[in-house]
């Protein structure tokens, strides 16, 4: 089922799909140089051996410099190279790679809220593909390729009143990935679809629809639309470390402190060590993870938290030792 032709914003202009690839050809052939570039300021990583315990330790390692706006979501996403995106407030994304620099300036696109992403190929092209819901409760998807600069918004649901969502891989042949979300209308019903892409168009085919008691506040979708959910009065987010014979579910907690779920539901925070030159967010606002070690430095996975260090908005990256279901 296609609901509607997406529309691509760059910048809040409209365009299709098939055109979003066509500047990706014509950017790449341009031997043009980003002009003023922010210049980035080297942090000092402190990397601290492992300590013997038989608890958690959550150590803060390293930073972004400065943002230019709060920040209200952030995502990463998959792959060989994985990118992560930051929400500001006015709409705009930012995107990072995992040494902390810069990818892009800000670029308003209407985002509020961020899923995490996937890598995909778009007639011929790598891009990566950010689920997100705009300032309307329409859900959009934010498509980064080097070649176009900052992220792009490609219109995918409109006037559904979408207010928080997840990702999961794709379950079925063809698609590109899954996407989770659940509405101010229905807060206790999450609905899961897949997207594909075909001649030059996103299209939308819903899987399945689930409730449950109370209103939803975090998911994660995993093999088979299995769907994690959080209860709204105890978590704001969810996701998940380690593999996937020894994962544990985190969430942010109503207070803006990390938190382990128990297998039995319980739950208990995490606090996080600053380092020597590394603060952490107070409240943490969002997080996100890559849950092993798909990137070299960080063998034990990390986790990224944003919020204010010392009044500046911050991206700051969580090694983790210890941390396994008792």
């Amino acid at each position: 089922m296609m609901f509607k032709r997406p529309r691509l914003r760059l910048a809040r202009p409209l365009v299709n799909v098939g055109l979003a690839a066509s500047f990706i050809f014509i950017c790449a052939c341009s031997d043009e140089k980003p002009q003023n570039e922010v210049p980035i300021i080297e942090n000092s990583r402190i990397d601290l051996p492992p300590e013997p315990s038989t608890n958690p330790i959550l150590q803060a390692v390293w930073s972004t410099n400065t943002l230019s706006a709060e920040i209200l979501d952030v995502a990463v996403s998959g792959g060989a190279n994985p990118i992560l995106a930051a929400a500001l407030s006015g709409g705009q994304i930012q995107l990072f790679d995992l040494d902390g620099e810069r990818l892009t300036d800000p670029v308003t696109v209407g985002a509020q809220i961020l899923a995490n992403g996937f890598p995909a190929t778009l007639g011929g092209s790598q891009v990566t593909l950010f689920p997100g819901i705009g300032s309307e409760g329409d859900l959009n998807i934010y498509l980064h390729s080097p070649e176009l600069g900052g992220a792009v918004a490609i219109d995918l649901l409109g006037d559904v009143g979408a207010i928080g969502l997840c990702t999961g891989e794709a379950q079925t042949d063809g698609a590109l990935l899954e996407i989770g979300y659940w509405t101010a209308n229905a807060p206790q019903e999450l609905i899961t679809g897949a997207l594909y892409e075909a001649n030059g168009e996103f299209i939308w085919q819903p899987v399945s629809s689930t409730a449950q008691n109370t209103p939803l506040g975090g998911c994660l979708l995993e093999g088979e639309t299995n769907a994690k959910t959080g209860n709204i009065a105890g978590a704001m987010e969810m996701a998940v470390m380690g593999q996937t014979d020894s994962q544990t579910l985190l969430q942010l907690g109503s207070d803006g402190q990390l938190e382990k779920i128990g297998p039995d539901g319980s739950t208990g925070t995490l606090p996080i060590r600053a380092g020597i030159s590394v603060g952490v967010p107070s409240p943490i606002t969002s997080f996100t993870t890559l849950p092993d070690a798909q990137f070299g430095g960080y063998p034990n996975g990390v986790i990224i938290v944003a919020g204010a260090v010392a009044g500046e908005q911050k991206l700051v990256f969580v090694e983790l030792i210890g941390l396994s279901d008792d």
